[in-house]
């Protein structure tokens, strides 16, 4: 009974923890889609430095098209400096 009675305890644990509804999902799916597709781009766009700072995580590196690195902090003087020329933005 008690090893019954701990797997089922078990098993309960495992499935409330790993399991996400298909409305988590979603939901998840449509914030990383206003991170992507809104917030990231009115950061750049604004030169909001604060929007960008609580986007990017602590341990943020990039590298861009012309092999140039860059971190977070780097990130932040950088779009503080330079004004977006650009007419769209978007994320892959």
């Amino acid at each position: 009974m008690k090893t019954s009675l701990c797997v089922a305890i078990g098993c309960f644990i495992l499935l409330s923890c790993t399991s996400k509804t298909e409305t988590e999902t979603e939901q998840d799916r449509h914030l990383l889609s206003q991170l992507k597709e809104v917030k990231w781009p009115k950061a750049y766009r604004e030169q909001d430095t604060l929007l960008l700072d609580s986007i990017l995580g602590d341990d943020f590196q990039m590298i861009d098209n012309q092999g140039n690195w860059s971190n977070k902090k780097g990130e932040l003087a950088w779009i503080k400096e330079h004004a977006s020329t650009h007419d769209s933005f978007f994320m892959k």
